[in-house]
């Protein structure tokens, strides 16, 4: 069985999908953007019979935007997310118009690497200094982004006993935007 596995868009630019919500249909093989236009996919899942759902999405977003499928709950998300899950749709909702990219395939074990900070998006930084007034915790969202959403990527700088830094570790071993600033002393950092 082949798989099917493809970038959006192909010339690994991004598209800005216009604000309202907007849905990619890999059945149809379709986007049906906000603002009534339409655009096809490379593929679409009725011209195969031994393949009816994607199982992984690599996303790559240049503001905030809400994201669902036909089999996961509704998500925020900024920067770029990996998703293992079967899915037939991917409805994106936008407050503004925002650049995306997105690579798709069948398979749930591709593996992609490529950089979590894939993104033009100016952030902005948080820092918490310890007693001696070192940088302990930075984190990073997008502009506005409240330090109770879970939109942060947190590092963590650790430091020997004569305060040279001597590790950056993520919140949960994760670079994604995912976590929540207000509790960021209660991630494991890896």
């Amino acid at each position: 069985m082949t798989d099917i596995t493809f970038d959006y868009p192909s010339d690994g630019t991004r598209k800005t999908l216009p604000i309202g919500l907007n849905i990619i249909d890999f059945v149809d093989g379709i986007i049906k953007f906000a603002d009534g236009t339409k655009e096809d996919l490379p593929y679409k899942l009725s011209d195969y019979t031994n393949h009816d759902h994607m199982s992984y999405l690599y996303i790559t977003t240049g503001e905030k935007i809400t994201i669902e499928t036909d089999e996961m709950g509704s998500r925020t998300i900024l920067g770029t997310t990996k998703i293992k899950t079967n899915f037939k749709y991917i409805y994106v909702t936008t407050t503004s118009p925002t650049p995306i990219s997105f690579f798709v395939s069948t398979n749930p074990d591709t593996s992609l690497d490529i950089s979590e900070a894939d993104t033009d998006v100016q952030l902005i930084t948080t820092i918490e200094y310890d007693s001696d007034d070192d940088p302990i915790y930075i984190g990073e969202a997008a502009p506005s982004t409240s330090k109770s959403d879970p939109l942060w990527r947190i590092k963590k700088i650790t430091y020997d006993a004569s305060k040279n830094p001597t590790d950056i570790q993520y919140a949960d071993g994760t670079q994604t935007f995912t976590k929540v600033w207000n509790d960021r002393t209660t991630y494991s950092y890896s």
